[in-house]
């Protein structure tokens, strides 16, 4: 038995690709919007440009012992990486909205670094 198919229920070709794209869309902020799990590594974002690799460890380095600090003053963001995932958790709470060189600042637990740019750089050891 052959079933017909009722030319109302069918969508158009234009709005199925914009239901994938929206859903696509509001799947990937889903995943931006949680938090990433806990680690040593903090993001720091919103660091104003005037404010140094001195400074940001001088802030951090209240919470505990700090492994390193990265900053990318031109990309406005810095990481730093503490010896202990405990001390990295406190300063993320007491650090979060801190007002330094004018700017808020914006803290998050650092991403994995992708297999990509593992094998890169063991590549060129």
């Amino acid at each position: 038995m052959i079933q017909e198919r009722n030319p109302s229920e069918e969508q158009p070709k234009e709005t199925e690709d914009q239901d994938r794209q929206t859903s696509v869309k509001a799947s990937t902020e889903k995943v931006e919007d949680q938090e990433r799990p806990p680690s040593r590594h903090l993001w720091v974002g919103n660091v104003a440009t005037n404010v140094t690799k001195e400074e940001l460890s001088e802030q951090f380095s209240r919470f505990g012992d700090l492994e390193n600090v990265a900053d990318y003053p031109s990309r406005n963001y810095a990481f730093v990486n503490f010896k202990s995932m405990d001390d990295a958790i406190y300063a993320k709470k007491g650090l979060q909205g801190t007002v330094l060189g004018g700017m808020a600042l914006r803290i998050e637990f650092a991403r994995g670094v992708s297999l990509w740019h593992r094998t890169r750089f063991f590549m060129y050891l």
